[in-house]
């Protein structure tokens, strides 16, 4: 109890520094640098996803599935994978990045460096959740995402000649690398004398074929979260991208917020309902648990915006105050849109969620470039509404035809036996 104490300690000073983090963003960076550290955290977290190729949903089962003595070797086979695709995707991400001149070319080095120390933290961290060491996995992410947010507000506050973007991603750097070296303790303990084993080549192109579709999904179901910035960055001003970023990370706290503290805690009892029995009553929990928690949060927000704005003391930020209530709706009726999607994932659904994504995705960018230009930067947050909305009633849809299949083959169950 003490450790599950902690570890949701660890995660809650995580996200509460990262919120922070933007406010502090806001009051001491011009905001065409809000700007443009936005546009390096969208273009990393989607970088993120090829270089990692979600090799991690299908190596997580087979370690668990394996002996722990050669936990080393299977490790070992893993982060060869990720060197090929640093190999490919790294010089393939640079050019596309670079062609399109989405960032300045002093970020280039920030960018290419944070990406690969961020995806090592990362699947590091999912290594100490399958080798059963949670708090390990806290403190690490809690230097990763949270330790050096606290570091970077301190260093802007104490110190005005130090208050520009280098000083921020200096600090971001650290807090990765920090992590890293935590986070190597527990291998220690590993038997790493079956690293001498080859590698396994089979092993992993049959994580790269597993792995593929689920990876399609998610590029997906990312799309509008890491575009919306760079079609912001297309049709206006630098200024008014940095102030679509510090609202984009508001909203986003929320969403981070709803899934550390609700659907972390929710969501087991769901799957295992599947199973166990139970599920209607398990599912109505769980629509009124993300439904209360959507709306208060939502709320909460309302009434803070404006003394924080107030605090911040930037009239462009005022100025464009409805981009903050678009996105509010928007990330709203996305956690919304959670109920079926995680009702979908419960019952095993996979190919309709991957269906799904794609259409969400299709939608977004089919309007959203239109929408710019009818609305100008208010139009990319009206676009991933509508595409949120199309998306969460396809779901509600799906699943409503999950669940009578389910029950229709239950019954037919039942009947036979």
């Amino acid at each position: 109890m003490l450790q599950r104490l902690l570890n949701i300690a660890l995660r809650a000073c995580t996200l509460g520094s990262k919120f922070l983090l933007f406010f502090f963003l806001a009051r001491y960076l011009s905001p065409a640098e809000v700007g443009q550290f936005g546009l390096l955290v969208g273009a990393i977290g989607y970088l993120l996803l090829l270089i990692g190729f979600d090799f991690y949903t299908f190596s997580t089962r087979e370690l668990l599935g394996r002996p722990f003595d050669r936990w080393a070797a299977l490790i070992k086979d893993q982060f060869v994978f990720f060197a090929l695709c640093y190999l490919i995707f790294l010089p393939l991400s640079y050019l596309v990045l670079w062609a399109n001149n989405v960032l300045p070319k002093a970020l280039w080095g920030w960018l290419l460096a944070l990406l690969v120390l961020e995806h090592l933290a990362q699947e590091m961290n999912r290594l100490l959740i399958s080798m059963s060491r949670p708090l390990w996995a806290g403190l690490t992410l809690f230097f990763r995402g949270g330790m050096w947010s606290l570091l970077a507000i301190v260093w802007l506050q104490l110190f005005s000649n130090s208050r520009t973007l280098s000083t921020v991603l200096f600090a971001w750097s650290l807090g990765v690398s920090s992590s890293l070296v935590i986070a190597a303790l527990p291998f220690l303990k590993l038997n790493w004398s079956s690293v001498r084993l080859p590698v396994d080549w089979r092993w992993l192109w049959k994580g790269t074929m597993v792995a593929a579709p689920l990876l399609v999904a998610t590029l997906a179901l990312k799309v509008p979260f890491a575009f919306d910035r760079f079609l912001v960055n297309f049709v206006a001003s630098p200024d008014v991208v940095g102030v679509y970023v510090f609202y984009a990370g508001i909203t986003n706290a929320i969403l981070a917020l709803i899934d550390a503290g609700v659907i972390a805690f929710t969501l087991p009892a769901l799957i295992r309902s599947v199973t166990d029995g139970g599920f209607a009553e398990q599912m109505s929990r769980f629509s009124k648990a993300i439904f209360t928690s959507t709306i208060l949060v939502a709320l909460l927000a309302t009434l803070i915006v404006k003394p924080v704005l107030l605090l911040i003391g930037r009239e462009i930020y005022v100025e464009h105050i409805s981009i903050f209530y678009v996105l509010l709706a928007t990330i709203s009726i996305f956690c919304l849109g959670l109920i079926p999607h995680y009702g979908l994932y419960a019952l095993r659904c996979d190919r309709w969620l991957i269906i799904g994504n794609i259409c969400g995705a299709v939608i977004f960018l089919s309007i959203g470039y239109p929408f710019c230009r009818w609305l100008g930067a208010l139009g990319v947050p009206c676009s991933m509404f509508f595409a949120f909305a199309v998306l969460g009633v396809l779901k509600v849809v799906l699943f409503w035809r999950a669940r009578m299949s389910n029950i229709y083959q239950t019954v037919k169950d039942v009947e036979y036996v």
